[in-house]
């Protein structure tokens, strides 16, 4: 497989899976190979509403560098929240699906994302 070379300004990580208690619930957070390390992660109900994907969002530290910092363009957080909202979608919707995760999404320089992996377990 060829891709295109993507330089990242920041890696992020979405997933989602069911709880038993809970139903599915989608997370969101920092990723890419220090994913364990950062430790930047939150978690909501997939039934989740703008605001919901808002504070999600907004409860990471990688929030702050995704909204501009030090001079940087801010990345496109509409679009992130369209992705986020789709993955949850996707969960709900398919009920074969027991589990996923895209890490990392990358965000490019050009302030695009990019999925370089994605797992899903199904039954």
């Amino acid at each position: 497989m060829i891709q295109k070379f993507v330089k990242a300004k920041s890696e992020l990580l979405i997933g989602g899976f069911k709880d038993p208690s809970f139903g599915p619930v989608i997370m969101f957070g920092s990723g890419g190979k220090y994913v364990e390390v950062f430790e930047d992660t939150a978690i909501k109900s997939a039934f989740a509403s703008d605001e919901d994907i808002d504070s999600l969002i907004g409860s990471t530290k990688i929030s702050k560098i995704l909204h501009g910092t030090r001079g940087e363009k801010p990345a496109d957080i509409e679009s992130l929240k369209k992705i986020i909202k789709s993955a949850a979608r996707m969960l709900i919707e398919n009920g074969n699906i027991l589990e996923f995760d895209i890490n990392p999404l990358i965000v490019g320089e050009d302030n695009k994302y990019y999925a370089v992996d994605i797992r899903v377990k199904a039954e």
